[in-house]
């Protein structure tokens, strides 16, 4: 009965089979012509004295097909960059990371309501979470570590709307 009910409740992940062309657009741009592309909400930081310097729309080949990608760079007043990204489907937040990061889990941590799992390297943190059709993720450099919660504050999902 349990595996008839997995299968019953587990959500087909999406295939990307068709690419769309890769857009970018400078930090006063509107960000909802992008938010719309990628199909899904996307992640953003609103309220912050951080400005956003580059916000970037691709998709990357991922396991036969395409994985999603919007990409938001806002700079730190030192020039340092807070990378807060979206990312579908859920299974291609493989492409962010790599060996080099290791799990912390010292304290729990919320990413727009969703919970996520903090991964440290010595030159910066990434932080995860997943939702329903997408994951998010906020790489933070090393020297603004101590900034992180308060960045979580501010960081929520944008609704997509058509005009």
């Amino acid at each position: 009965e349990d595996d008839q009910l997995t299968k019953q409740t587990t959500k087909q992940e999406e295939t990307i089979r068709v690419p769309i062309a890769a857009a970018q657009v400078d930090g006063n741009a509107d960000l909802n012509p992008l938010a719309v592309n990628f199909g899904k909400p996307v992640l953003a930081v609103y309220g912050s004295s951080l400005s956003l310097q580059k916000a970037t729309l691709f998709d990357t080949a991922f396991r036969g097909g395409y994985a999603r990608r919007l990409s938001l760079e806002y700079a730190f007043a030192d020039g340092a960059t807070l990378k807060v990204e979206s990312i579908r489907p859920t299974a291609a937040i493989s492409l962010l990371g790599g060996e080099a990061y290791h799990i912390n889990m010292a304290s729990l941590y919320t990413i727009a309501g969703m919970d996520a799992v903090r991964m440290d390297t010595g030159s910066e943190t990434l932080l995860v979470a997943r939702g329903d059709d997408a994951v998010y993720a906020v790489l933070c450099p090393e020297a603004h570590r101590s900034e992180l919660v308060t960045l979580l504050k501010q960081v929520s999902l944008m609704q997509p709307s058509t005009p």
